[in-house]
């Protein structure tokens, strides 16, 4: 398949979603993301847009920041909404990060790009390699896109953290890793003292 013909699939799908969901809620970014999964993040943009227009068209005599960010609020509780319905309704629970990044169509460096961050922190946090608390920040990131709830996010670090990798192999004995804390990882990455404070909550 060529590059056109996958572009011409996913404006044909978000044109049909358009059509049929002219206020999308949860149920419908639900149900059209489990339809095609290739164009998730397409369809979950394209319902927030939408969303956002509808507003401002019930709502003209508003101040258009407020429309805005009232409707962007929306968009964005009705997209977490479908997220964590999509998790609560999978019949297999995934017990490591990497069972959730290959359900997800995700690989470490995409998840990284996707929230912005250093791959060597996500990688390091996925192989056992840091050790909670984490940052309020991150654990929404990891949240929004994994779509899995908070708990969740603090299940998987604890078993990633019995089940430590040095590198991309297991490590043969668990000693041979030690966790460093969270904020450790996040002051030692080599990020902007602004990145670091994003991270940290503490911007």
């Amino acid at each position: 398949m060529t590059y056109n013909n996958v572009n011409a699939d996913r404006d044909d799908v978000l044109f049909a979603f358009h059509q049929k969901c002219s206020r999308p809620t949860a149920d419908d970014i639900s149900t059209w993301v489990r339809r095609y999964p290739q164009f998730a993040e397409d369809i979950r943009i394209h319902a927030g847009i939408t969303r956002d227009m509808a507003d401002e068209e019930e709502n003209p005599m508003e101040v258009p920041d407020t429309v805005f960010r009232q409707g962007y609020s929306r968009a964005l509780s009705a997209l977490y909404s479908a997220d964590l319905e999509n998790a609560a309704s999978e019949s297999v629970t995934y017990q490591s990060f990497e069972a959730v990044l290959e359900a997800r169509g995700k690989t470490i460096p995409s998840l990284a790009n996707e929230i912005d961050i250093r791959r060597s922190i996500i990688a390091d946090l996925f192989g056992g390699r840091v050790s909670p608390p984490l940052s309020q920040r991150m654990t929404e990131a990891l949240q929004r896109t994994l779509a899995i709830p908070a708990d969740k996010v603090r299940d998987l670090l604890q078993y990633a953290l019995g089940q430590p990798k040095l590198g991309m192999a297991k490590a043969r004995n668990i000693s041979a890793v030690i966790a460093r804390p969270f904020a450790e990882v996040i002051r030692t990455s080599g990020m902007s003292n602004e990145e670091i404070r994003y991270w940290l909550d503490e911007d």
